[in-house]
């Protein structure tokens, strides 16, 4: 049997993050958060813990995770004495959509002002495991330390009216499904920010990565080059 992880939950009485507990690695019990996504009504994690256990000892598993932080886990859990084999497959990315594009024209193309600092981040305030609530706290701080800039913060992914943040401007942009007009939003920010309290392989930052390629190479490359030459 092949098992593909994108969280944690195999590995734990009931969590699909534990966060800064280790009580998945020896038995689980005595559960300091039964409110960690999925929730539960009461502390059965040692018994779930155990029925898990059992379940692996007669299996024989080819597992796969998205990321080397969450297959370390795994090797540290109950899971790990099943395992025939183990390997690390990052989440794909379309590289012919979210790949390096002119930015003044991906600004153009969503309505964004050309000249603007623009500081992009995932409106997610819903979700537990990204940690929205500092992020947002630190918008104010950043803004004050660019004061003097024409800076603007882009949520991605929630349809609200604008905001202002001192001397910033705070714009919302809507939910996408379509890959394109997401690609857009990456290759017109000057600046991913990603905030999360347990990300098994953030998507997103990914996708920034490829979006914006192309300008990292311009900016550190030939400076090595010409130094090369020298």
């Amino acid at each position: 049997m092949v098992l593909t992880l994108h969280d944690a939950w195999l590995l734990s009485g009931h969590c699909a993050h534990a966060f800064a507990c280790t009580r998945w690695e020896t038995g689980c019990g005595q559960c300091p958060d039964l409110t960690i996504p999925p929730a539960i009504a009461r502390d059965a994690t040692a018994f779930n813990w155990r029925r898990k256990r059992r379940v692996y000892a007669r299996s024989r598993l080819y597992v796969a995770t998205p990321s080397r932080w969450l297959m370390d886990r795994v090797a540290r859990s109950m899971l790990a004495p099943a395992i025939a084999e183990a390997r690390v497959i990052p989440n794909g990315v379309d590289l012919t959509v979210f790949a390096p594009a002119d930015r003044r024209a991906a600004r153009a193309a969503l309505g964004l002002p050309p000249d603007d600092t623009t500081l992009l981040f995932m409106a997610q305030p819903e979700n537990p495991w990204k940690d929205h609530a500092t992020l947002r706290a630190a918008l104010p701080r950043i803004a004050e330390r660019l004061r003097g800039a024409a800076v603007r913060f882009v949520a991605l992914g929630m349809d609200a009216p604008a905001e202002q943040i001192g001397a910033a401007a705070l714009t919302y942009a809507p939910f996408t499904r379509d890959p394109a007009t997401l690609a857009r939003y990456y290759q017109a920010a000057d600046v991913y920010m990603h905030a999360t309290k347990a990300d098994t392989f953030p998507v997103p930052c990914w996708r920034r990565s490829r979006a914006a390629r192309r300008s990292w190479r311009r900016q550190w490359a030939a400076p090595r080059s010409r130094s090369r030459k020298a």
